[in-house]
């Protein structure tokens, strides 16, 4: 959407509708995710399925893996660990 200035990501669309959409402005400390907009008798699913899709999304998208601090940490092969017992 250049000529608004939205940089967006649609994971669905028909071509002329998108849901879920996800986009953002320069002036944005983030994204605006869009789910299930109803429009033409479209059916909205259930609210616990709207949750997992949201969840869905934002932990494969937007979600960041961060490395686990080793300090303090003991230091162990696993397989010894699990022999122990």
């Amino acid at each position: 959407m250049k000529g608004n200035d939205f940089e967006y990501e649609s994971y669905a669309d028909d071509g002329v509708n998108a849901d879920p959409i996800a986009y953002r402005t320069d002036d944005m400390d983030g994204w605006f995710i869009n789910f299930h907009t109803s429009c033409c008798g479209t059916a909205i699913p259930p609210n616990d399925q709207i949750a997992t899709e949201y969840a869905e999304l934002i932990a494969n998208r937007f979600a960041t893996s961060q490395a686990v601090d080793p300090t303090g940490k003991i230091s162990v092969v696993w397989g010894k660990l699990k022999s122990r017992r």
